[in-house]
């Protein structure tokens, strides 16, 4: 199984200050739990305000240019606050066999493997 993530951090809103530092962060999270899980990270993308279509061009990312094969934030909420939207993109990269890892809920959507493929996720935690 391919290790490529793509982090991503984003909040709300703040000070310029304060917004970099909260990014910061959450980047510095991150990067910890794909060491912990052996992730090697391929980028990173940090934004504030709201989460439109911050999704899609992330799957647009991952899919059309292979690049990364986890999409890991901190919490399902930094990728967008409607859960029909997170899991209609949360299955379609599945399908294509791109995870998502959320770490606040502890939950790793893994890439499905081409040999076994059902077009379902597999949910849990990465393995070693």
């Amino acid at each position: 199984m391919a290790n490529r993530a793509w982090l991503y951090c984003r909040i709300d809103g703040g000070h310029e200050h304060e917004a970099k530092q909260l990014l910061d962060n959450q980047e510095q999270r991150l990067l910890d739990y794909c060491a912990q899980q052996g992730l090697q990270v391929a980028g990173c993308t940090k934004t504030v305000g709201s989460s439109k279509g911050e999704l899609e061009k992330l799957a647009s990312l991952g899919l059309e240019k292979d690049g990364f094969d986890f999409l890991v934030t901190v919490s399902a909420s930094r990728l967008s606050r409607d859960t029909m939207h997170l899991l209609t993109h949360a299955q379609k990269l599945a399908d294509s066999g791109i995870g998502i890892c959320m770490v606040n809920e502890g939950i790793c959507t893994l890439p499905v493997q081409e040999a076994e493929q059902d077009n379902s996720m597999t949910m849990g935690g990465l393995a070693q």
